[in-house]
């Protein structure tokens, strides 16, 4: 077996290895300039079964509300390398690796939390796929994300790394993907979807629906979600120069309304006004188009 693995990493593929995507991590999270800690949150998934979720933390220390950071499906807390200096300037961050790498997420250390940002879905890949291709897998995921990758190029000096992390993220047992399977009917359609429970959602948890200029998302969930909540706070934001992929398109304009609406939602006393004016957002489109301009040109 270890001449197996020895043969393998001459030839520069190794499967699914937790050391592996460690390093990958750490690699990834040197354009930080912020202190960050990580470890595993056990907790209890089955009886006699122990799930453990990999968890990010920053600036710990401060005692205004935490920010939750979710990633999406095929992802990892490293994606989140581009907006956790500026979402933990001013309070505490936790990124956490969801389905993917860990078994289970329920962890009761963020019950009081300020928000979560749930970073979008991916486009659906065969995972399964990458899994069987063996020593080809790392060299399918750069030939079918290399999207992904370019994002981050003017960043992070290792210009496969990103390739790389996605990979040993989705080598591994897919308790994500199947977890994945089960929510959803066809392509990527939820069974039960977020727009038919909502009205459980207590109106007075402000919500803010951010979706890039160019995304292939439906747009038109936020003004429906909007139409619904009438009694609610509902801010819906467009950023320009992004599309499905908005805190990596365009990182400085998805890191300053974040934080706009962590601030917002820890400064109001939430108490629902009669009617949301329609121009009740951060940003207008147009400011957005401005803003982003300064940062992409």
């Amino acid at each position: 077996m270890s001449g197996t693995v020895e043969n393998h990493e001459k030839c520069g593929w190794i499967k699914y290895s937790e050391s592996k995507l460690v390093s990958l991590e750490k690699k990834i999270f040197q354009v930080l300039q912020t202190a960050y800690k990580g470890w595993h949150v056990l907790i209890d998934h089955k009886p006699n079964i122990k799930a453990k979720i990999w968890t990010i933390a920053m600036n710990t220390e401060s005692k205004n509300t935490p920010l939750v950071l979710l990633h999406g499906f095929g992802a990892g807390v490293g994606f989140w390398c581009l907006n956790l200096d500026s979402l933990a300037t001013n309070r505490p961050v936790y990124a956490i690796d969801i389905l993917e790498r860990p078994s289970d997420f329920n962890p009761p250390l963020w019950l009081k939390t300020l928000g979560i940002v749930l970073y979008p879905f991916t486009a659906f890949n065969p995972l399964a796929t990458v899994r069987a291709a063996g020593p080809f897998g790392p060299w399918i995921v750069r030939k079918m994300r290399s999207d992904i990758s370019n994002k981050y190029a003017g960043r992070l000096e290792d210009h496969e790394i990103i390739s790389d992390y996605i990979y040993q993220c989705n080598s591994q047992k897919p308790t994500g993907e199947t977890a994945f399977h089960k929510m959803i009917k066809g392509f990527g359609w939820a069974k039960n979807p977020m727009l038919n429970r909502i009205h459980n959602l207590d109106n007075k948890v402000p919500i803010t629906v951010m979706n890039g200029s160019h995304t292939w998302m439906d747009r038109t969930v936020g003004q429906k979600l909007k139409e619904i909540r009438q009694n609610s706070y509902v801010g819906l934001e467009i950023i320009d120069q992004a599309g499905h992929h908005v805190h990596a398109d365009n990182p400085d304009a998805f890191n300053e309304i974040v934080v706009h609406v962590c601030n917002f939602a820890e400064t109001e006393k939430r108490q629902i006004v009669d009617k949301v004016p329609e121009n009740d957002s951060f940003h207008d489109e147009e400011k957005i188009s401005t803003e982003t301009q300064l940062v992409t040109s």
